[in-house]
């Protein structure tokens, strides 16, 4: 995860409001550095996660990791 280029622009997400999902506005932007990356690696590979890489010819360019049980009412 050391490369992993980690970069996301965000504008709007999905919140649950008055028991439903609603769009609504919420900028920042994610760039997470080397430490920031190494701990979401220590993390993703723990047993906590059940996680899957998406690879290109060896590095990581993208994955999904899902909790095996609810931590705040998250996966």
């Amino acid at each position: 995860m050391d490369a992993y280029q980690r970069r996301h622009d965000v504008k709007r997400v999905y919140r649950r409001q008055n028991g439903a999902y609603e769009l609504v506005e919420c900028a920042y932007t994610e760039d997470w550095d080397i430490v920031q990356r190494r701990q979401i690696a220590k993390s993703i590979s723990s047993n906590a996660c059940i996680t899957y890489l998406a690879l290109d010819d060896g590095s990581v360019v993208g994955f999904i990791a899902l909790k095996r049980e609810l931590v705040d009412g998250y996966m």
